[in-house]
């Protein structure tokens, strides 16, 4: 590529001249990459600074981008005008200038043809204080080159093609070599961020991990204090550009042994070894900087430590925790190795709109590539049953709705998410039997019992029969009668308009659905719950103690023992211990029925 640029580029040969033991160094490129920039919004610019006199040069990444074969996405231009100056031209040709908050350190934006042209004057720094800088302006380019950080970041491309090396910045970049503008330390105080952009170019630069020069660690070294100073955002901006560069592994080591990682917001203890091993496993499938991150953290006070100094998104925050949390216990089943199951079935009940992301980054942590091709064509399924489904059928309960949906998504989740909407409902429907029946044949079991009970004791001891009872059953036998039809009749008067109305919405596309009498109908199945307490209160004779409790709140409070409600339950309890001992067999046997209802 380099012969191909020189070769092909080199027009005039090399113009040398001796700068402080620099050489000067010129060439002129005319690639393709180069002249594709040459927009009418470029060219329209270019004539203006030419007409008054003024020189315009291409500066900082994007040479090097350009030397380097590639067409730069941003584009940034050097000038000697200064910033008066390129207001004055860009108003008389009546070009439109925006985001003036440059205008202070020498740069204006120029919009034209629908592009934005920032453009700044060459500048020299009077006075620094490791953060920010007061710049003075020139018109000499060396001295403007001279306070740019890395050599391959000094170098100019005038709008001829022409190339303007004051510091063997394209010798460095055919080397591949990563060095400071002059003194490594001058540089770095001037901005200690200068720490981390060189981590940042050495990752996109440098072929090998290691060619440090001596000086260049030992300046940072000492330095390293002074990004205690820079804000956690412009840290972050360059740590994530380090992490998805090459050598990142490398890299992060040489930060924790220059002791640099404390001033960026990172553990002191972190586990380099643990970053070592994901980065070689997975730096083949791009993981996220905050994957390769998370291998330092030994627990999630270190994700919210990090979050506190470099002020990182939501998002990124909640994959470090994510990552923190699941990376040893979310595993690969040891009986399905080649099985999706155990990472899919987490993202089904996490229900988050990023798990399977995260899901993907978790797999490249662990290094299972081929799950990972797997999670990446797989498609999250949905769950075919809702809550609405189950009111259909005659569930109305909140709490009784959730409780079957989570086992039927466990069901569903067991046939690997194959089962349909209806093979699972048919799953709940045979195990619902209408209560009216469940109670009648409690009834029936209760009545043929005693009967058959009183019967015995009437042959065995004709004067046991008590003289409160009429042709063989007692009072509370016949109180329990009597209040088991009742709630038989209570169920069927409310129940009956539901499944009406349900059975109306779903035959009736038309049906009045969102009408007021329509919803009432479909509550009244929900006054069955209501009644049968005050039906219980009603037959053991507090109902009306119960409503003069409330209307005389005032009054000593009404007694609450009650015989007869003793002798009901006793009869219940009695019956099933007959129906234990005779061992009848009665299919559906449910002697709690009657109050579970």
């Amino acid at each position: 590529m380099w012969g191909r640029i020189f070769v092909n580029s080199f027009v005039t040969g090399r113009v040398r001249l001796v700068w402080n033991c620099r050489s000067f160094f010129t060439m002129q490129l005319k690639t393709k990459e180069f002249q594709s920039l040459f927009t009418e919004g470029l060219k329209s610019i270019a004539e203006l600074f030419e007409k008054n006199q003024f020189e315009l040069r291409i500066a900082g990444g994007a040479v090097r981008d350009l030397l380097s074969g590639k067409r730069p996405d941003d584009v940034d231009f050097a000038t000697t005008a200064t910033p008066e100056e390129m207001k004055s031209i860009f108003q008389a040709a009546g070009i439109r200038m925006i985001n003036n908050k440059g205008e202070k350190h020498g740069t204006i934006t120029a919009r034209i043809h629908n592009e934005n042209f920032e453009v700044t004057t060459l500048r020299v720094d009077v006075q620094t204080d490791g953060r920010h800088a007061e710049v003075e302006f020139t018109t000499d380019w060396k001295k403007d080159a001279e306070r740019r950080d890395l050599t391959i970041n000094s170098m100019f491309f005038g709008l001829d093609g022409t190339l303007y090396d004051y510091f063997s910045g394209y010798e460095d970049l055919k080397n591949q070599k990563v060095r400071f503008v002059g003194s490594a330390a001058q540089r770095i105080q001037e901005d200690y961020l200068r720490i981390l952009r060189y981590f940042r170019f050495y990752g996109r630069v440098a072929a090998r991990p290691g060619e440090h020069e001596p000086d260049t660690l030992q300046a940072i070294r000492e330095n390293a204090r002074g990004l205690a100073a820079i804000s956690g955002e412009r840290i972050w901006v360059e740590l994530k550009k380090t992490l998805v560069g090459n050598h990142a592994a490398h890299l992060m080591e040489i930060i924790y042994e220059l002791e640099v990682a404390q001033y960026m917001g990172l553990p002191v203890e972190g586990n380099v070894e643990e970053l070592k091993r994901v980065w070689q496993q997975s730096h083949n499938w791009s993981p996220k900087p905050m994957t390769l991150l998370s291998a330092l953290f030994r627990n999630s006070e270190h994700v919210d430590k990090l979050d506190l100094r470099l002020k990182i998104s939501r998002e990124e925050k909640n994959l470090g925790l994510f990552m923190v949390k699941h990376r040893r216990d979310l595993v690969k089943s040891p009986e399905e190795p080649e099985s999706l199951k155990p990472y899919t079935d987490f993202i089904i009940d996490s229900r988050e709109l990023d798990a399977q992301s995260k899901m993907c980054e978790l797999l490249k942590y662990q290094g299972e590539e081929r799950l990972l091709a797997d999670m990446k064509r797989w498609a999250i399924p949905r769950f075919p049953v809702s809550g609405h489904d189950l009111r259909k059928i005659g569930i109305t309960s909140g709490k009784e709705i959730g409780t079957i949906l989570q086992n039927l998504r466990d069901v569903w989740k067991e046939s690997r998410y194959q089962m349909s909407k209806e093979e699972l409902l048919s799953n709940v429907t045979r195990r619902l039997k209408p209560k009216s029946v469940r109670i009648c044949r409690a009834v029936h079991t209760n009545l043929y019992f005693k009967t058959h009970q009183e019967g015995e004791s009437a042959v065995t001891n004709p004067l046991s029969s008590r003289a409160s009872s009429v042709a063989g059953l007692s009072k509370a036998r016949i109180k329990t009668v009597k209040m088991t039809v009742v709630i038989v009749l209570a169920y069927i008067i409310c129940w009956t308009p539901f499944f009406t109305v349900q059975l109306w919405s779903v035959w009736d596309v038309n049906a009045p659905t969102q009408s007021t009498t329509f919803t009432i109908l479909m509550l009244l199945a929900s006054l069955n719950s209501c009644a049968n307490p005050c039906i219980y209160l009603l037959f053991g004779g507090q109902l009306p103690k119960r409503v003069m409790r409330l209307l005389c709140r005032g009054q000593s409070k009404l007694k609450d023992p009650i015989p007869e409600e003793a002798t009901m339950v006793s009869s219940h309890y009695i019956s099933f211990n007959l129906h234990q001992h005779h061992k009848l067999t009665v299919k559906d046997w449910q002697p709690r029925s009657l109050f579970t209802l």
